[in-house]
């Protein structure tokens, strides 16, 4: 049996609408539309079962109480769905460690603003019954340093094209794939030092696009 790519999955679910033409009555054509969409959210809701155990370890990992739990389990499927629709497979970066690594990043960046949320209601409340030992508190430079981090998080995908071939696979086999530099080398043809080197390089050049990116 023949296995498909990430993307020829992708191409599969996004051109499963019937190609028959049919008289254009409208209940025909909201019919048809339906069943459109109904099939790619079965072919992304797909998708997602192989990501099960990702999402069972996240929402785990993250979720203090139960009332976060279940907000991870709809904010994680969320985020899924964004992250497959801004997928671009000409970047050159493969679907599935794309996924694992962007999901968790987006999934650690919400749990921890909401713990910070919590943080500064527990404060709040504390305030209220004890006002002489109430203090100011200012969320901006929490709220800049989660907005930059969004942008980097944006913008690395395509920063990651730029990059000479060899210094994007390592840094894809390094952080995507969590690869050791040996595995590295070995697949290079190079010593394990150079693939450090490769990848210092590599990284350099994506702190250098994505800060020239903020500037604007």
């Amino acid at each position: 049996m023949a296995i498909m790519s990430p993307q020829t999955h992708l191409v599969r679910v996004e051109t499963c609408v019937p190609s028959k033409s049919y008289t254009r009555t409208p209940g025909t054509a909201f019919a048809s539309a339906a069943a459109g969409r109904d099939a790619v959210s079965a072919g992304r809701d797909s998708l997602y079962a192989e990501f099960a155990p990702l999402v069972r370890r996240l929402i785990r990992q993250y979720g203090q109480d139960a009332d976060m739990r279940e907000d991870l389990a709809g904010e994680i499927y969320c985020r899924f769905s964004a992250l497959l629709e801004a997928f671009d497979p000409e970047r050159g970066v493969p679907l599935r460690p794309y996924i694992v690594r962007q999901l968790t990043m987006a999934t650690y960046t919400y749990a921890r603003q909401q713990w910070r949320i919590k943080k500064r209601e527990a404060t709040w409340e504390a305030d209220e019954t004890q006002a002489e030992q109430k203090t100011a508190i200012d969320p901006t430079a929490d709220w800049l340093a989660a907005l930059a981090q969004d942008q980097a998080s944006a913008l690395l995908p395509a920063a990651l094209a730029k990059l000479p071939a060899r210094q994007r696979n390592v840094v894809i086999w390094r952080y995507y794939e969590e690869r050791s530099f040996e595995e590295i080398a070995d697949l290079l043809g190079v010593l394990p030092s150079s693939a450090r080197s490769l990848l210092r390089h590599g990284l350099n050049t994506l702190r250098k696009a994505i800060g020239a990116a903020d500037c604007f």
